[in-house]
């Protein structure tokens, strides 16, 4: 990452490498199997999308990725 925050367009549109794809497949993964996940069709495609897009944009720490996606999901996919 070009400056320590954010990717330049440059790498946004750059191909995910085997090891980025692992990451935010993972998050993905932690997201979907908490209990307090409204698990549908539509919501597993929206919490890829959101967990695809924080990582596009430049949250690539594996933690901080996993705490900012599931503060978003929960707002977004949690049962009520």
């Amino acid at each position: 990452m070009s400056n320590g925050q954010f990717m330049s367009v440059e790498e946004i549109n750059k191909p995910m490498v085997p090891s980025q794809f692992e990451q935010v497949r993972k998050v993905y993964e932690a997201i979907i199997g908490l209990p307090w996940f409204f698990d549908s069709e539509d919501t597993r495609q929206d919490c890829a999308d959101l967990v695809m897009r924080r990582y596009r944009l430049g949250t690539t720490d594996p933690d901080r990725l996993l705490a900012e996606c599931i503060e978003e999901a929960r707002h977004r996919f949690e049962l009520k």
